[in-house]
């Protein structure tokens, strides 16, 4: 893990996220193309406050990468946790389909459920003083027609923020994190949303529901203004080498690892 970002079956390193996204984007190609068709998801493991003086991020990651191995070991994973609120956090974006795959990738009810069982077998055994966080095994699972989205399942207790006040929290990260506009609009998506602006209105669209969030409404208006500020008082490098380091990955012979076996 580098800082608070992990990455799984990706090549790019977590300070290019425009070519995260392009790797995504690529992946997704493989599968037949079909309207409101699903690139990746969306999903968070979320833990208990009161868990919170016990979580260091070796822990997390620790516990992140066996539930990606649970639920997604050939699939593209970028992963980010949060460790500096009430509520720490995972957020995960997993590609639709597996690595080079022509078929998408689909996590029947069952399926979810075992891999929520030994997540929590696995907690249990190896951190037993993370008591506040098992993952709801008796919870009531989601049609099994719906499993293909997955989106904002939660693997843990705690977590009870409204989606607004979940986006609102993701945007603020990502706006202290972000070094230009672009580079924003870039995190963003990798989250699985996409920036607008419309006259003077800036905003978020959350793809998942296809529902549109304004930046003043979130309070985080002042935040990105000031991120426009720093770019027109500096320049901006930094695009035109995320281009090229684009391009370089791209030109690469195959983006798989040459241990992985694919379907």
């Amino acid at each position: 893990m580098r800082g608070n970002t992990m990455l799984h079956n990706l090549i790019s390193t977590a300070d290019h996220p425009d070519a995260i996204l392009a790797e995504f984007l690529d992946n997704y190609r493989h599968l037949r193309q079909r309207k409101n068709g699903n690139a990746l998801y969306h999903e968070i493991l979320s833990f208990s406050p009161e868990d919170r003086p016990h979580l260091t991020p070796a822990i997390l990651e620790d516990l992140t990468r066996h539930y990606i191995q649970l639920r997604c070991p050939d699939a593209l994973v970028y992963a980010r946790a949060h460790l500096d609120t009430d509520h720490p956090h995972v957020h995960l974006l997993i590609s639709a389909n597996n690595l080079g795959a022509v078929r998408p990738h689909r996590l029947s009810r069952t399926a979810f459920g075992r891999a929520k069982q030994e997540l929590e077998q696995y907690q249990k055994k190896h951190y037993p003083q993370i008591r506040h966080s098992l993952a709801q095994t008796n919870a009531k699972s989601p049609p099994e027609r719906r499993s293909e989205s997955e989106l904002n399942r939660r693997l843990a207790r705690g977590g009870r923020h409204s989606r607004k006040a979940q986006i609102r929290q993701l945007m603020q990260e990502t706006l202290v994190v972000s070094d230009s506009v672009s580079s924003f609009a870039t995190q963003i998506r990798l989250l699985g949303f996409d920036l607008y602006r419309r006259g003077n209105t800036v905003g978020v669209v959350d793809q998942a529901a296809n529902r549109r969030y304004r930046l003043r409404t979130l309070g985080l208006l002042d935040a990105y203004e000031e991120l426009v500020r720093r770019l027109a008082s500096t320049p901006e490098p930094q695009k035109s080498r995320r281009l090229a380091d684009l391009a370089q990955l791209r030109s690469r012979t195959s983006p798989i690892p040459p241990s992985r076996t694919l379907e």
